[in-house]
């Protein structure tokens, strides 16, 4: 089983650099380093990732990249369905 940081790594690598991820997911290279160096990233950052390497044909799960996906049900299109307590 991999890390989370050699996932990470793996879309660094996809893009070429941290640069062109953070880039590509609208992040700073600094915070793909950030991201990289602790081994977690945040929801978004996961969401992101997961868009960007899944256009690529290697798509990495954001349940691989952050634990909070593992633990909800969120579908994988990111759209909830609507709740009958939420006006229009």
């Amino acid at each position: 089983m991999s890390s989370r940081k050699e996932y990470i790594q793996q879309a660094i690598d996809l893009f070429g650099s941290q640069a062109a991820l953070g880039a590509k997911i609208g992040f700073s290279q600094n915070a793909v380093f950030k991201a990289l160096s602790l081994g977690r990233v945040s929801p978004v950052m996961a969401a992101r990732i997961e868009a960007v390497t899944a256009k690529r044909k290697r798509k990495i799960p954001r349940e691989l990249l952050c634990p909070v996906f593992k633990k909800l049900k969120v579908p994988s299109d990111g759209k909830f369905p609507p709740h009958d307590d939420v006006e229009d």
